[in-house]
């Protein structure tokens, strides 16, 4: 009997989305404002893969705002921190990454300035959707409060992040290495 069987198959890769030929990297800053509003600035460059949408909700998840009340700087490459090429999927990982380490410092300095002022542990401050609130208290107020708080005690809630990926490059000579 020759019977014909059928199936179905499935594959996966993981492929380069980082530079070859030089260790990658990228930078963004960011800043939670008057009004609980937030500020980034990075030097990313909007193809059309939708980084721009990306990066607000990548800021808002991190700093505890919504979507629309985070600003991208006009990320001009002469006056913000480097971002490199566009292409693939690299803009998500690298400057996603950056992003999120720059909203984790700034949101790092208005958290442990409201815990001073709550007298509670910063780690037990949350942040979600514009109001920020300690854990186990009955302690809750708007971003705006906050941010407007840690402003009036002289402390600005910026941060800076910087993001590598981890490759060795390729060796001149040989094209030996792990670019990505």
């Amino acid at each position: 009997m020759n019977r014909k069987m059928r199936g179905r198959g499935i594959a996966a890769s993981w492929y380069g989305i980082a530079r070859t030929a030089t260790i990658d990297r990228a930078g963004a800053w960011a800043e939670l404002d008057d009004g609980g509003t937030a500020k980034v600035v990075t030097g990313v460059t909007e193809i059309g893969e939708g980084i721009l949408t990306l990066l607000c909700q990548v800021a808002a998840e991190e700093l505890g705002v919504k979507p629309e009340q985070v600003t991208l700087g006009d990320n001009d490459t002469a006056r913000s921190p480097e971002a490199a090429h566009a292409g693939a999927t690299r803009q998500t990982y690298m400057i996603g990454n950056a992003v999120t380490l720059a909203c984790r410092e700034a949101k790092g300095k208005l958290f442990d300035e409201i815990a001073e002022v709550w007298q509670v542990d910063a780690a037990d401050l949350r942040s979600f959707d514009g109001e920020l609130w300690a854990e186990n208290t009955n302690k809750r107020i708007s971003m705006n409060e906050a941010v407007d708080i840690c402003k009036k005690r002289g402390v600005v809630p910026v941060g800076s992040g910087s993001f590598t990926a981890h490759g060795t490059g390729l060796d001149p000579v040989d094209g030996s290495g792990s670019p990505w």
